[in-house]
């Protein structure tokens, strides 16, 4: 699971078919708070042959309505969902994921 979208670094090299892949997530019930940690490659063909050749490394935080809408148990519960696809959903709602797809 991981979500492709084009990318301009700060070099301003464009990555077309850049892969984001969340590789890890903290969640703190109290307070109400999320990290999505996001590696990003320069496609998923590069990722496969060379895992260690990151483009970027990004840390999302989430707290308040938007911790409560993806990450809360009981939102869980209820929606059958996990937790690493509901920070796939989460980012998708990000102006920069606009467009994203789901590979």
């Amino acid at each position: 699971m991981a979500l492709q979208t084009s990318y301009e670094d700060q070099r301003g090299t464009t990555y077309t078919a850049s892969y984001w892949r969340v590789v890890r997530l903290v969640i703190v019930k109290e307070p109400e708070e999320a990290e999505i940690y996001v590696w990003v490659y320069a496609d998923a063909a590069t990722r496969k042959l060379t895992p260690s050749s990151l483009v970027v490394q990004f840390v999302y935080k989430i707290s308040g309505v938007d911790w409560r809408t993806y990450f809360a148990v009981t939102v869980q519960d209820l929606l059958d969902k996990n937790m690493i696809k509901s920070s796939y959903e989460y980012l998708k709602t990000l102006p920069k994921f606009r467009g994203a797809v789901d590979v």
